[in-house]
């Protein structure tokens, strides 16, 4: 009767609610990273008279979107893990790998190569930002 009436301390709540919650912010994240950067380019295309339609505008969206949704994912999650941050960056970019590399293979199925491309973008993404949180020469050292 004991066990359940005793109160668990406040500071272990919020440190477990901090580890549920990284990957759902790094996924929300990452999308609204990705969104900015399409409206963005998007708008500046538009003041500078580039057709968003033609091929070099749509390749340069599709990859600079793909890598900024990486890299983003990665960051946000080594930010929001309470403690061992390099090795949350390590296994976010490992995952946005393996997630990168099923994106690629169904896209090809599929014969989308502007999927395919930009899931490449995106596994570029998560690689640079796990290498460049978690063992570059600026590694994040648990803060």
């Amino acid at each position: 009767m004991s066990d359940l009436t005793t109160k668990v301390p406040l500071g272990r709540v919020l440190l477990a609610f901090r580890w549920a919650a990284v990957l759902p912010s790094a996924l929300l994240a990452a999308i609204a990273a990705n969104w900015v950067v399409v409206v963005l380019n998007r708008l500046t295309f538009a003041y500078m008279g580039i057709d968003s339609a033609s091929f070099l505008s749509k390749a340069f969206l599709n990859w600079i979107s793909g890598v900024v949704f990486g890299c983003g994912f990665v960051v946000v999650a080594a930010r929001v893990a309470p403690s061992r941050k390099a090795i949350v960056s390590l296994c976010a970019g490992a995952f946005g790998l393996l997630l990168g590399g099923g994106g690629i293979i169904i896209a090809l199925q599929d014969q989308d190569y502007w999927n395919a491309g930009w899931a490449v973008a995106m596994a570029v993404g998560f690689g640079a930002g796990a290498f460049e949180y978690g063992v570059g020469p600026r590694r994040h050292a648990d803060e």
